[in-house]
């Protein structure tokens, strides 16, 4: 009789059936950790960091204000720096031909809390700012020296991170000696005159610019003062602005005689066009003001 062993049948399972049932050991082939990233994970990972990214950028911006800018423009070129809220803090503008400019200075606010003249010809004008962390004005060191000759001048304006002035520092030298000049003691002061005398009249001047093209106007005091120095800006069309004041003892007075002034065109093509002013007109502001408008045309 011939017998049949039972012999051990062998259960293989498919490599299909494991994947489809996941595995359940850690040696079994569909075996999966649950700890290793799926596409769906990386793409969720890659969304925050962009995230995080941009927000970093944000913060960066606000915390340490916009980069200076350097415009190049058909008047000149214009450097700008702002404050940490993305104000304009100072404007430094010269014209093409590197000679004249002007430099001025902002609060936070807007407001104009300082302005000065700069040239690169017959001597030097300079002015060069530093800066609080808030981005506003610290310091303006200004200097202006001729060619040749015994003058110069230093001012150093200092400033709060709110745009208050809080100081000013003078040294120089003109045709009268050093400036600033020593003082009077109160003890030698020479005690007023009682006798009658005239009223002191303060005479302001304004540039008015009714042409449809900005105007460089150079203003040269023959006599400069604090209330009337040596300014370059530019008038717009359709501006108007103030250049300085000077006093006299009566009611009338002569801008011609207190004021030199040197304007330049600033137009494309303008190597023809020659402004000049036109005219002045006096309003009166009561009995010791006089403003003297200083009308811009152009020689015929």
């Amino acid at each position: 009789m011939h017998c049949e062993r039972n012999k051990p049948q062998l259960q293989v399972s498919s490599y299909r059936n494991r994947i489809r049932t996941g595995g359940e050991q850690a040696g079994h082939p569909g075996f999966r950790p649950s700890s290793v990233p799926t596409l769906r994970h990386n793409r969720w990972l890659a969304i925050l960091m962009r995230y995080f990214t941009a927000l970093l950028l944000l913060c960066s911006t606000i915390a340490f204000g916009r980069e200076p800018r350097t415009l190049e423009t058909d008047t000149g070129q214009v450097v700008l720096h702002y404050h940490r809220n993305g104000h304009t803090s100072t404007v430094e503008w010269t014209d093409l031909a590197g000679r004249y400019g002007v430099s001025y200075a902002l609060d936070a606010k807007g407001k104009e809390i300082l302005r000065l003249q700069t040239r690169r010809f017959a001597g030097h004008a300079t002015v060069h700012f530093s800066y609080h962390a808030n981005g506003s004005v610290a310091l303006a060191e200004y200097s202006n020296a001729p060619d040749a000759g015994i003058q110069w001048y230093r001012a150093t304006y200092r400033f709060d991170e709110s745009g208050n002035q809080t100081g000013i520092e003078e040294q120089g030298h003109d045709n009268y000696g050093p400036v600033p000049r020593p003082g009077i003691r109160p003890s030698e002061r020479m005690p007023a005159p009682r006798e009658a005398c005239q009223e002191p009249v303060v005479n302001t001047y304004f540039i008015v610019n009714p042409l449809d093209y900005p105007v460089l106007v150079h203003l040269l005091p023959k006599h400069p003062s604090p209330a009337s120095k040596d300014t370059a800006c530019i008038v717009y069309p359709a501006d108007t602005l103030k250049g300085g004041a000077w006093i006299t003892g009566d009611a009338t007075g002569d801008v011609g005689a207190v004021l030199d002034w040197r304007l330049t065109a600033l137009k494309n093509g303008s190597l023809n066009i020659q402004p000049i002013i036109v005219k002045t007109e006096i309003r009166v502001q009561g009995s010791r003001q006089r403003d003297h408008f200083l009308v811009l045309g152009v020689s015929r």
